[in-house]
C-alpha cells in the first residue's frame, strides 16, 4: 500500500517539476522536496550500512549521492546556458 502511494506521489512530483504549465513558485518547492527525499534515502542507505557494518551498502549510498549531485549540476548548467542563449 505504501509502495503505491509513494509511487503516485513521486510520479506526480516529477511531472510537476518538468511541466512548463505549472508556475515556477510551485515547481521549485516540489523539486526541493523531491531532492530531499532522494538524498534522505541515500543517507538512510549510508546509515544502515554503517549500523550493520556493511561497507557495500555505504558505498552504494555514497555513489548514489555523487551521481545525483553530478546530474543536478549538469541540469542546472544546461538550464543556465539555455537562458543565456535566449538573452
Amino acid at each position: 500500500m505504501l509502495d503505491i502511494i509513494l509511487e503516485l506521489v513521486l510520479d506526480g512530483a516529477i511531472g510537476v517539476v518538468g511541466s512548463k504549465k505549472i508556475p515556477i513558485a510551485i515547481r521549485i518547492p516540489v523539486a526541493l522536496i523531491l531532492l530531499l527525499f532522494i538524498y534522505g534515502t541515500c543517507g538512510l542507505l549510508i546509515y544502515v550500512g554503517k549500523a550493520t557494518n556493511s561497507i557495500a551498502l555505504s558505498i552504494i549510498g555514497i555513489l548514489l549521492i555523487a551521481i545525483f549531485t553530478v546530474l543536478i549540476i549538469s541540469k542546472v548548467k544546461q538550464h543556465k546556458n539555455k537562458q543565456e542563449r535566449i538573452l
